[in-house]
């Protein structure tokens, strides 16, 4: 981090992954093999700047390159920002769409009535790629410093089978 600004996390160094230099130099993702193991371990600071791509290029290189019996995702300390980036990601872990959150809006006179806003339905359905849903642990790292987007995004791994969740809300 520059001199004088401290980045305060509950993220901890874990041994064979980097840890992403927020501050530093704007990286908001990293990730690596733990150690020792073959669980795939990614960090997200942030949903700014170059995160979806290296959000995709993470989840990507570990499902291609590594045989992982595992992921973790770390969100403990995420301050948001698009949300949508985590999308291209998110659709190498599913295999079909995946609706996520619904909208709907008044509709006739009666201010009770509702219908569905498909536009926005579409926009928030995670559009899976996969031939397979992810079949290996998922564990969703989660904290009081994951806020906004950050939170979203922790929320749209709820809809996968194999997620689960670990921390405080």
């Amino acid at each position: 981090a520059p001199l004088g600004l401290l980045d305060c996390t509950e993220q901890l160094p874990v041994p064979g992954v980097p840890m992403p230099d927020y501050l530093g130099s704007a990286q908001p993702v990293s990730w690596g093999i733990v150690a020792g193991t073959r669980v795939g371990y990614v960090y997200v600071r942030a949903w700014d700047g170059d995160a979806g791509t290296r959000f995709t290029l993470a989840v990507n290189s570990l499902l291609t390159e590594y045989e992982t019996s595992g992921l973790i995702f770390d969100f403990r300390t995420n301050y948001g920002g698009n949300m949508f980036l985590s999308y291209p990601a998110l659709e190498l872990l599913f295999a079909g769409d995946v609706p996520t959150i619904g909208w709907a809006t008044r509709c006739g006179s009666d201010h009770l009535a509702m219908c569905s806003h498909t536009e926005f339905d579409y926009r928030y359905t995670i559009h899976g790629k996969a031939t397979a849903d992810y079949d290996h642990p998922i564990a969703v790292l989660t904290g009081p410093g994951a806020v906004s987007s950050g939170d979203q995004v922790a929320h749209l791994m709820s809809f996968h089978p194999r997620a689960r969740f670990f921390g405080k809300s």
